[in-house]
């Protein structure tokens, strides 16, 4: 038996999530900012996640945005955070944090924002 302790870092993929996705991995691997067929597929497929996962979450689809990675994910929401307070631009985190989220508040404090480890 396989014992797997680094799901912190990457976990099994679901196999519903794969069976969705196999058109798009498969034939429909198209570009979703290109003009042709394969980047049209793609951008409509794109356009239907959003929507599905707005309707799930209750926002509309302009409030969900996909990322390409959990460095991007993290970077996007501590600066969205961050900048829609500027009068309050107050952070606490620990020296153990994530070197994505570090990063992202090193930039910050360098504009001014106060951060305490």
């Amino acid at each position: 038996m396989k014992i797997y302790l680094d799901n912190n870092a990457t976990t099994p993929l679901d196999p519903a999530v794969l069976e969705a996705m196999l058109p798009y991995l498969k034939d429909h691997y198209g570009n979703a900012s290109s003009a042709h067929a394969l980047g049209r597929t793609a951008k409509q497929a794109l356009a239907q996640a959003r929507e599905t996962l707005a309707g799930l979450f209750g926002v509309t689809d302009r409030e969900v945005i996909f990322t390409a990675s959990g460095t991007e994910s993290d970077n996007l929401a501590l600066s969205g955070v961050l900048r829609a307070r500027p009068d309050r631009r107050h952070a606490i985190t620990t020296r153990t944090e994530h070197s994505a989220v570090l990063n992202c508040l090193r930039a910050a404090e360098a504009e001014g924002t106060v951060v305490d480890y």
